[in-house]
């Protein structure tokens, strides 16, 4: 959960790697989570979103400047560690 400012753009990060998921928000780590070991689910309410999508709660949301790319062998195994 966090506070978000009207009218303001956030950066935001999402990692995912063969054992985690990271997400940070302006730079500041806000989640992290190893999964080995684990079933990972979504809400009813954001299945539509899947395999990859962004939902807000009580707001409006927006993207712009989407970038998705593959993580390099060095960053894939350092996410693992």
């Amino acid at each position: 959960f966090m506070q978000v400012e009207k009218g303001k753009w956030y950066k935001v990060r999402l990692r995912v790697s063969e054992a985690r998921v990271d997400a940070w928000v302006d730079d500041k780590r806000i989640a992290g989570f190893d999964y080995r070991g684990h079933k990972i689910g979504v809400r009813i309410e954001v299945e539509r979103n899947r395999p990859l999508g962004f939902s807000t709660f009580q707001t409006v949301g927006a993207i712009k400047d989407l970038k998705l790319r593959e993580l390099t062998a060095d960053e894939a195994k350092k996410a693992v560690e």
